[in-house]
């Protein structure tokens, strides 16, 4: 009876183990900054070195390990049952070593991936326990209720990932630190950006295209917001905050978000790069009006944005983190007919 009950509850730990490593993939595959915020440093742990183990997204394998563990827990008997105590062992311990990293190496806490972690060392420790003892085979018309368990472990998974992701952040009327940058008579467009951030880079890829398709009817403002977890977006800000009082902001931001290195001395080289005044470019990014400036848009855009990036406004539609370009499209449709009336 233990062992059944121990065979139950290793199911249950694959299965939500399971549904929060789909919700990562789907996060992966469509990035959303509501789902990994910046304060949960979800997207860190993600993005770190430790998130792509040989170049795999951690989710993957997620999917995978669970899956298998909670495809052989059904059949509990002979190799299958080998196998899953094999299988289970691992995922305690690699899951404990995660949380591991998490903790002591990255000093950051992705609680989705706590979950998944946590789940696997439990599954491992029940197999310690009970894993002696044999779980009889479940009957054949118990598979099918673990089988639809197991679908909508998965649905729900994917509608996790996906929450949020939509355009729209349903925040109201632009703040008047947006409205004060319009200009009559154009579409008005303003992105806010954390250079060192990977989401806001695939969203600037997508709007750099919009704005060449959209040409002279858009009038367009970049505003940038470092955010604490990303080490180098300050540096990064300052050095687009400078160059654009040179009148080379907009170059000083494509060269932003291409470089991999975005310390003070690597925006100092590309300062060069750019033919900008590297005396007083300096002299700029030293200076305490600099960083006063960039706070206070931090501050409101924390506020506006629930502390998620990357955010860009099409006229009076906030659109909130990566997102294909029709819905840029849409919304300067939307703008031209709000004209119109």
């Amino acid at each position: 009876m233990r062992s059944a009950r121990g065979m139950h509850l290793i199911r249950l730990l694959a299965l939500i183990a399971l549904a929060v490593s789909v919700a990562l993939l789907v996060n992966h595959v469509y990035p959303n900054a509501r789902f990994c915020a910046y304060g949960s440093g979800c997207d860190e742990v993600q993005s770190s070195a430790f998130g792509h183990p040989l170049g795999v997204p951690l989710p993957v394998v997620g999917v995978v390990a669970f899956g298998a563990i909670f495809g052989l827990s059904l059949f509990p008997a002979g190799p299958s049952l080998r196998l899953l105590r094999w299988l289970s062992w691992g995922a305690g311990a690699g899951g404990l070593a995660l949380l591991l990293i998490q903790v002591v190496l990255l000093r950051l806490l992705c609680r989705y991936c706590a979950v998944v972690d946590l789940s696997a060392v439990a599954m491992a420790v029940l197999q310690l326990v009970w894993g002696g003892r044999a779980g009889p085979i479940p009957e054949a018309r118990g598979r099918p209720l673990w089988l639809a368990a197991a679908l909508a472990a998965l649905g729900l998974g994917a509608a996790g990932g996906a929450l949020g992701s939509r355009a729209d952040a349903d925040n109201g009327p632009p703040p008047p630190e947006v409205t004060a940058l319009w200009v009559p008579g154009k579409i008005n467009v303003v992105e806010v950006a954390d250079f060192d951030c990977r989401h806001c880079r695939r969203m600037h890829a997508v709007l750099r295209q919009f704005l060449a398709e959209q040409g002279d009817r858009v009038h367009f403002v970049r505003l940038t917001a470092p955010m604490p977890v990303h080490p180098q977006a300050r540096a990064a800000s300052r050095a687009f905050v400078c160059a654009r009082e040179q009148g080379k902001g907009d170059e000083m931001a494509e060269a932003l978000f291409r470089a991999s290195d975005l310390s003070p001395e690597g925006c100092e080289r590309l300062a060069a790069a750019l033919g900008l005044s590297v005396p007083a470019f300096h002299a700029c990014t030293a200076a305490p009006a600099t960083d006063a400036h960039i706070d206070g848009d931090v501050a409101w855009v924390k506020v506006v944005g629930r502390g998620a990036l990357p955010l860009v406004w099409v006229q009076d539609r906030m659109i909130l983190g990566v997102q294909p370009i029709e819905v840029l499209r849409s919304a300067a449709r939307a703008a031209e007919e709000s004209d119109r009336r």
